[in-house]
């Protein structure tokens, strides 16, 4: 706490003006008895005396967030807040005499008069919040990252949304080797996070992490809301590696159900698939052997299936 040491007061009472820096959760202006608050935050007043003196005093936030000028001489002041590292800047809320003008991180201009004990001029701050997760290979379809199961890097991430002043936000992020991807720095407020689909993968289940209030729809996490300080993790994309099934129709010449190297393709012959895929779709796919009696079908979600040939002509 600083103080001037005054010369005389011609009769005059000394004065005083305080208040708080702390976290405005909520982010309403109006310290609230749970909100926290910020130690070792420097506000500094200056202005001019009644009797035209200039006057620049620091102080330094306490443990409770408290700072406080005492013994001032009646005048004309501001009080200009250090904005404290790691926090954002929200509301700064005029408390008495309140006859200044609030500014960004200042209140301006507050004249003090004899006797005047000021208090509550209080300066809130936001903690700035983050969202993250992995996208990967769900092998097993369970929507659970497990530790063996593989990443997904350099895939797009996009973060939309509105924060808490109302300001519209677009973001993009890359997965790492790791398949790892991270939003930080973020002002609370209302965000959606959506997945490009990575190429050569089937669509597998997103999973919702924390802080979990948003709505899991197909690779987006919509309408999340975030509140200050709170890191989202685990907010995953699940994909599959798409499956294949092939084979050949041929003249078994020896009839001991192995395609020997001189037995003789069968070509244009009718190869149906059939079956259910993890999602419980059903799936019916046709292929027709080609000039070396080989078929096959591709980019198949995982599933089970049925493999029909239809008998050709003349065997």
């Amino acid at each position: 706490m600083n103080a001037c040491n005054p010369d005389h007061y011609n009769g005059l009472s000394p004065a005083s003006i305080a208040g708080f820096v702390y976290v405005d959760a909520d982010n309403d202006g109006v310290k609230d008895a749970g909100e926290a608050p910020i130690a070792g935050t420097t506000v500094t007043l200056t202005g001019t005396d009644v009797f035209s003196a200039a006057v620049s005093l620091t102080t330094v936030t306490n443990g409770t967030g408290y700072y406080e000028f005492t013994n001032l001489k009646p005048g004309t002041y501001s009080l200009n807040e250090s904005q404290p590292a790691g926090y954002l800047d929200v509301s700064d809320t005029q408390g008495t005499p309140g006859n200044g003008t609030t500014g960004n991180d200042v209140f301006a201009s507050v004249t003090l008069g004899s006797g005047v004990n000021g208090v509550n001029n209080n300066f809130g701050e936001l903690q700035a919040a983050s969202l993250s997760g992995f996208v990967y290979v769900d092998a097993n379809n369970d929507g659970v990252k497990d530790a063996a199961e593989a990443p997904i890097a350099n895939t797009t991430v996009t973060l939309t949304g509105t924060d808490a002043f109302g300001a519209a936000v677009t973001q993009t992020a890359i997965t790492n080797g790791t398949g790892f991807y991270e939003f930080t720095n973020l002002v609370p407020g209302t965000y959606t996070v959506s997945e490009s689909q990575p190429g050569g993968y089937r669509d597998g289940k997103d999973t919702q992490g924390t802080p979990g209030t948003g709505t899991a729809g197909n690779d987006v996490f919509a309408t999340i809301t975030l509140a200050s300080g709170v890191n989202g993790t685990n907010n995953n994309f699940g994909e599959l590696q798409p499956a294949s099934i092939s084979g050949f129709v041929y003249v078994d010449t020896d009839d001991d159900g192995v395609k020997d190297a001189g037995e003789a393709p069968i070509a244009g012959t009718t190869v149906t698939l059939t079956g259910t895929d993890v999602f419980g779709a059903a799936v019916s796919m046709i292929a027709t052997t080609n000039g070396t009696g080989y078929y096959e079908f591709t980019n198949l979600v995982p599933g089970t299936y049925t493999v029909t040939e239809s008998q050709p002509a003349a065997y």
